[in-house]
């Protein structure tokens, strides 16, 4: 089955729509990513604008033509060229991937185009809607385990593995059991990748059981929104004090795997939700950035029952900005994990703090709420707008389109027999291993 995985193309959209329908449902086994990787290279950027991973066809860079051009020859070998260097550079650092001095597996380029492209050269190949599953057929296949190996290049979540070597003397051993398992989630899920890469304009929510890989994707997401957009102002936030080094070290090491470069924390934050009196927190920024009080654990509990502190900050935090008529802007995106253990008025001051579109992501494990609170409906959670309309309304997302509420129904971390349990309570059952319906 071929996964299709939607990043941020800022290139040519209509290429993009062009070739998501021209290779959807075709008989392939693999991942079609758009928009990435993004990969340093000595002197700029390259932002892939879809690589193809499949066993049929090994690794595919398809660089994009764009819209009405007609570029030379010269052009399209140096775009290709370009897109070649980076993709063959990244995969040449995994050394699993190497063979002596080179990669074991070949790196193609193909430049695509909503139109048939023909090129007059022969060593560059070139594809339109039409042509494309042709010239692909050209290409040779590869094995399960590079593909496999393909994917860890790619998306380096092995960077987080230990890499303690295991000497197996028996196939049927558990020592050999644990490493077929550790292979195995060396990889993003399609699930993870979908969620970690696919980027809407717009809120998008994410959920799943604890060990399902929700604090992975959002720093996964957050490292490749920022080397993405490095103008951008990009907040992560948590409940839990304790997550913010684990944060921290994350970010950094996948923002090293984009960009060979320390993230620029100036822009991309770590917060924790409410902050203290030696680290900023997100309720914090807004209330000192709108000219508002900004109130500790002391009044808070003080006022309200503990449960409800941060609630009840959040609370009045939330009628002081709707008094003022004017927010003050402070946020391109927010990625909130832990979302479960926080209040709604928290949800709808990062709303209003959050510039157009509103790029909101939200993290949640449904069965794990350490407070009395329960998540609401996304048209509840962000409140609603001046005419009394739900803010968003839904969280519909058009084919060909990034998702906007993904479900990661894998759980690496509770053990199967413990999972039946859940049911008994009437809530949303997560299986071991197997997928889930999203609205149950």
């Amino acid at each position: 089955m071929l996964e299709i995985v939607i990043g941020r193309n800022k290139k040519n959209t209509l290429a993009q729509e062009a070739l998501i329908k021209a290779i959807r449902g075709a008989k392939l086994n693999g991942t079609l990513y758009l928009g990435y990787p993004i990969i340093a290279t000595a002197d700029q950027m390259v932002t892939i604008d879809a690589l193809l991973t499949t066993r049929e066809h090994g690794i595919v860079a398809i660089d994009f033509l764009r819209s009405g051009a007609h570029a030379s020859v010269g052009e399209i070998r140096e775009s290709q060229d370009d897109a070649y260097n980076a993709v063959f550079r990244k995969l040449l650092d995994f050394k699993p991937l190497v063979r002596k001095r080179t990669l074991a597996v070949p790196v193609q380029v193909i430049t695509f185009g909503p139109e048939e492209i023909e090129i007059d050269d022969k060593e560059l190949i070139g594809a339109g809607p039409d042509s494309l599953l042709e010239r692909l057929d050209e290409l040779p296949p590869i094995s399960d385990e590079e593909l496999r190996l393909v994917n860890a290049a790619i998306q380096r979540v092995t960077t987080i593995k230990p890499t303690t070597k295991r000497t197996i003397e028996r196939q049927d051993s558990r020592g050999a059991t644990i490493q077929r398992i550790e292979k195995e989630i060396a990889n993003l899920d399609q699930w993870q990748k979908a969620a970690a890469i696919e980027c809407p304009d717009g809120p998008q929510r994410i959920r799943g059981l604890a060990g399902s890989g929700k604090t992975i994707v959002l720093a996964l997401k957050a490292a490749y929104l920022h080397t993405a957009n490095p103008e951008w102002d990009i907040a992560v936030t948590f409940n839990t004090r304790a997550l913010y080094q684990q944060f921290r070290d994350l970010v950094r090491r996948f923002c090293f795997e984009h960009k060979n470069d320390e993230p620029d924390w100036n822009k991309l934050r770590i917060l924790h939700a409410w902050g203290s009196a030696r680290q900023a927190g997100i309720y914090s920024e807004i209330a000192t950035q709108n000219d508002c009080p900004v109130r500790d654990f002391s009044y808070a509990k003080g006022i309200y029952v503990t449960e409800r502190a941060f609630g009840g900050v959040c609370d009045e935090l939330l009628e002081e900005l709707k008094a003022k008529k004017k927010v003050t802007a402070l946020f391109d995106a927010v990625l909130i994990d832990e979302a479960q253990d926080l209040p709604r008025s928290f949800f709808e001051l990062c709303y209003l703090s959050t510039r157009e579109p509103k790029r909101i992501v939200w993290a949640y494990d449904e069965l794990q709420n350490l407070g009395s609170y329960s998540m609401v409906p996304p048209s509840e959670l962000f409140g609603n707008n001046a005419h009394r309309e739900a803010r968003v309304p839904n969280l519909d997302s058009p084919e060909g389109t990034p998702r906007r509420d993904i479900v990661l129904p894998m759980c690496y971390r509770n053990t199967p027999w413990a999972l039946p349990h859940l049911k008994k309570s009437g809530r949303s059952a997560f299986i071991w291993n197997s997928t889930i319906n999203p609205h149950d």
